[in-house]
């Protein structure tokens, strides 16, 4: 494995080591606080991958947005590009420009864990803040653990080590992240997923206690990104529904999709906000619903709203591995029961939205199934009747990993071999 430059270390002398001054405006101390903000938002670009290609028209737009913002509103960026000329480096977007960069003295892997905690250390000592936010952006693939399906070492980011457009390299689990986050100290008023299929459940249960709001999409979504001049502004709202700003500001954006050579259709990225202080409650009803299900009917999925399939290698079968949630307790709970738990999930699933939207995954036909009632915007692992082949084994066996499997009680369910 790639010796990694950074390690963890806790004091700020050691973020000294790892960060090389450039200096555009400073007063020769580089960690000295500028001064208290109301809010720091940290976009944390993951983009040593194929989306590099992607990464200067979105800080251009995140240029643009800064120039609404005001003092106490500090936008910083950590950028991790595929370019061979430039290391990693912070700094912060104010008023059109980036301002206080430093860049890193060597290459790293930004989904090491101790790199992303010195990151995160760096910006809450440089940047103090009333209250933080935080974007992910970069890969992603909700809940699959890094090993959890053989050629698909997945979950959020990805660096490949060599300043190459690859998408082979190393990725940050889901529960390491909260790990990461637990350890940085800080609770997130919020905590934006710009990577696809980031908005199931299982990864919103593990990220409960360090982060107030998760928003992101269900589904897969385009490598152009949110439209962060647009969006901007509203990673700073105040107000108590601050959440629907941002959702509203990246659902105003269009996307081209195209259906064959001379035809495409406008779409826009399915998007909902969780809000985590209810997530337990949710557990609860569900582990309830789960316990009266008949599971034997419930193996059967044909029809139901998913949001993407993983392919399994060598064996070359496919797994609908993101279903909606409340689609699926819609149409398989007893009509008292979902009456119950649905209570619970409009709880914690405080706003949503969606539109036709088709990816590589997906026919159109999926997103035309969609209506008010059935679209839930959050993505659940629904354990599949064993096989004699292991491509249903693997998931069922790294979905224990997640503390949902749990809390949900589907840790109950006794799944029969065909």
């Amino acid at each position: 494995m790639r010796k990694h430059f950074f390690r963890y270390f806790i004091c700020l002398i050691t973020i000294c080591a790892f960060v090389a001054c450039s200096q555009d405006e400073d007063d020769g101390d580089p960690f000295r606080p500028n001064r208290e903000y109301q809010r720091t938002v940290l976009v944390y670009m993951s983009g040593e991958n194929r989306l590099s290609t992607f990464i200067n028209d979105e800080l251009k737009e995140m240029y643009e947005g800064s120039k609404k913002l005001n003092d106490g509103q500090a936008l910083v960026v950590y950028v991790d590009n595929a370019s061979t000329r430039e290391t990693p480096f912070l700094a912060r977007i104010a008023n059109g420009k980036l301002t206080d960069r430093y860049d890193f003295d060597a290459d790293s892997l930004s989904s090491d864990p101790h790199v992303m905690l010195n990151v995160l250390n760096y910006v809450s000592h440089r940047y103090p803040a009333n209250e933080y936010g935080l974007v992910l952006w970069g890969h992603g693939s909700g809940w699959l653990k890094e090993d959890s399906i053989a050629y698909s070492r997945r979950a959020y980011g990805i660096d490949n080590g060599n300043n190459a457009y690859t998408d082979v390299g190393q990725w940050i689990n889901i529960p390491t992240l909260a790990e990461i986050l637990r350890q940085w100290g800080h609770p997130l008023c919020f905590i934006l997923n710009d990577c696809c299929y980031a908005q199931c459940i299982e990864s919103a249960y593990e990220l409960r206690d360090v982060a107030d709001y998760i928003i992101g999409s269900p589904a897969e979504i385009p490598g152009i990104g949110a439209p962060y001049d647009q969006l901007t502004p509203t990673l700073f709202g105040t107000t108590t529904n601050f959440y629907e700003d941002i959702v509203d500001s990246y659902f105003h954006q269009t996307i081209s999709i195209r259906v064959n050579k001379t035809e495409s259709y406008q779409a826009r990225v399915a998007l909902s906000v969780i809000k985590t202080s209810e997530l337990l409650s949710l557990a609860n009803a569900t582990k309830q619903i789960i316990g009266n299900l008949n599971m034997q009917n419930s193996y059967n999925l044909n029809g139901l709203l998913y949001y993407g399939k993983y392919e399994y290698l060598p064996e070359m079968r496919m797994i609908d591995t993101f279903h909606d949630i409340n689609d699926f307790f819609l149409h398989k709970a007893d009509t008292e029961d979902y009456k119950i738990w649905k209570e619970a999930f409009d709880r914690a699933v405080v706003y949503r939205v969606y539109d036709k939207w088709q990816t590589i995954y997906l026919p159109t036909s999926v997103f035309e199934m969609l209506s008010e009632e059935r679209y839930g915007g959050v993505s659940m692992y629904v354990p599949q009747q064993l096989t004699n082949t292991n491509f249903y084994n693997v998931c069922a066996e790294y979905i224990k990993n997640y503390e949902w499997y749990y809390a949900a009680g589907l840790s109950s369910l006794d799944l029969q071999k065909e």
